[in-house]
């Protein structure tokens, strides 16, 4: 096996040449034809890359998918060159994220395969990709996010590489901090995963009055391994308890202290909010039936416009329903294609540096405003075409960039267990 898993997609047909590619690279050689020009804007292929680790990971997969799915829409639309998604895993065999293998990623899509730009997931993959395209030749690659959400990220860019279509956790923290006023929750206990999401968001929320402080280890959470501070958590007495990680922290943590008797209010952020939490929790019901409380908080995702027909094509393409962030990486290859769709009206090359160049225009939020489809992107070409400025109002709503990629529109969101304990369900939105 390969220490990383190279995956290309092809969205409308495999060529002769593509397919001998295909079995070429299955036969363990790494040979893969077809990729872009990038010095030619009428290359036959336009590669946008990914880096999920599929392969250890259904949330990466997931998102993964959003960007599959808005591949095959744009092609369809038949207003750029063909496009292809090809994902290069920054985990290891063992199914493991590391720096190094992150930055081979970056380097890979950039050297073997031309890509225009990538889509990326998780605030710590998103630093690495940083600091790779600070520095020539990856100076011109653009990283749009769905879902690093590190408030310190826009500050490490320098370069204007950097994009993400969800808010930071600013906006989290803003929404956690709202909810501890409106519920007079005085005595919180904030438990928090140590990489560059819990550290951002927990230091958006302390005050120093915390009744506990404390953080966790990365990775699958070991409660045998971690009694100590367990004990200590629950020994604080909190009215409320801010759990910061994924769902496979917060879920066993969730479990111990309810498990040991505590009662009153558990919130967990965004990482959590998926249906995988419920897999470590199954007291959830009983326990909310005693009167205490259960909250995940997120952005809201779900645009008014236009989500509900991204979901229901998300369920009929894929057989299952879309992860809370797999719009923003449908979004994120949108703005590509809009960028590209730019570039050519310029005569640019279809490259790079044409998308870097173009992503600073979403800064603008008057023009034509473009949804999401094939017809979408066919009235986006003619307004283009004819001079006109356009805006996007994606699947996760309306998305505008300050100067810094930071989105600036976007609401807040609470999520409520379901009435069985085993999902989540929308609960309050908040401007």
């Amino acid at each position: 096996m390969f220490p990383r898993l190279l995956t290309r997609l092809h969205s409308n047909r495999l060529s002769s040449s593509a397919l001998l590619a295909l079995v070429l690279f299955m036969a363990g050689i790494f040979s893969i034809a077809g990729c872009g020009d990038e010095e030619s804007p009428d290359a036959d292929t336009i590669v946008i890359g990914g880096i999920f680790h599929t392969e250890a990971s259904a949330t990466a997969r997931l998102r993964l998918q959003g960007v599959q799915m808005a591949v095959e829409e744009i092609n369809a639309a038949g207003v750029l060159p063909t496009i292809e998604v090809v994902n290069v895993s920054p985990a290891g065999a063992d199914g493991n994220v590391t720096v190094e293998l992150t930055q081979s990623a970056v380097q890979n899509l950039h050297d073997e395969h031309q890509a225009v730009g990538v889509v990326s997931l998780f605030s710590s993959i998103a630093n690495t990709i940083i600091e790779v395209t600070q520095t020539a030749p990856y100076d011109t690659l653009v990283q749009c996010n769905c879902s690093a959400t590190s408030p310190a990220l826009n500050d490490l860019d320098q370069n204007h590489t950097f994009y993400r279509t969800v808010r930071d956790d600013n906006a989290q923290g803003e929404l956690v901090l709202t909810l501890i006023e409106e519920n007079e929750w005085e005595r919180v206990a904030l438990y928090w995963i140590d990489d560059s999401y819990g550290n951002g968001l927990s230091e958006v929320l302390r005050d120093g009055s915390e009744a506990f402080d404390r953080s966790f280890p990365t990775g699958e959470y070991d409660v045998t391994s971690n009694l100590s501070d367990l004990a200590d958590l629950l020994d604080s007495t909190p009215d409320v308890i801010v759990v910061i990680g994924f769902d496979q922290q917060a879920g066993p943590i969730f479990d111990h202290v309810t498990t040991e008797g505590y009662s009153g209010a558990i919130v967990v952020t965004d990482g959590a909010v998926n249906s995988t939490f419920f897999t470590h929790t199954p007291g959830v019901a009983e326990w909310i039936a005693s009167g205490n409380v259960l909250m995940g908080t997120s952005v809201d995702n779900q645009g008014e416009d236009h989500y509900d027909t991204f979901d229901s094509a998300f369920r009929a393409r894929w057989g299952e329903a879309p992860n809370p962030f797999s719009s923003n990486a449908y979004d994120c290859t949108y703005l590509f294609a809009l960028s590209l769709l730019k570039a050519a009206a310029g005569e640019d090359n279809l490259n790079s540096a044409s998308v870097k160049q173009q992503m600073q225009s979403f800064q603008n939020s008057t023009g034509v405003e473009v949804g999401i489809g094939s017809n979408a992107l066919i009235a986006a070409r003619a307004a283009i075409t004819a001079g006109s400025s356009v805006t996007f109002n994606g699947a996760s709503g309306e998305i505008v960039f300050d100067a810094d990629g930071e989105r600036i529109i976007q609401n807040k969101l609470t999520w409520v267990p379901n009435a069985t304990g085993d999902d989540w369900v929308r609960g309050t939105v908040y401007p």
